[in-house]
């Protein structure tokens, strides 16, 4: 009986870190794709803001845990500021709006925790 309730817990994180997953992805398309490309592109006048496979590794040059990069992202998303900017492509593409109203902060924790796991 242990074995099985076992199982069950084990399958039910597994699921619920999946939908997650899915959750982050989907939200991050419908919020932040606009701007935000996965990649950079071959043209690169399509590039509206740095992409994601260039930022995120980016930010962990400065901060070295997923955690505190999800937590710079929450942070800095609602509230940009120059001072908090640790890309270097503020230099180029200007700060970046704030998100505040757009998105909420369950939102963008999800967002955050799946670019971190992702790129």
């Amino acid at each position: 009986m242990k074995t099985l309730l076992v199982i069950s817990l084990v399958l039910t994180y597994f699921s619920t870190q999946s939908f997650s997953a899915e959750e982050g992805r989907v939200l991050f398309e419908k919020k932040c794709l606009s701007c935000h490309l996965l990649s950079k592109p071959e043209v690169k006048s399509a590039i509206k803001a740095p992409p994601l496979s260039v930022m995120v590794p980016r930010m962990r040059e400065f901060i070295e845990d997923n955690k505190s990069v999800e937590t710079h992202i929450n942070e800095f998303v609602l509230d940009p500021t120059e001072r908090k900017a640790i890309c270097p492509a503020v230099d180029i593409f200007g700060l970046m709006p704030t998100m505040k109203g757009e998105l909420t902060k369950e939102e963008l924790a999800i967002i955050a925790k799946w670019m971190v796991d992702h790129f």
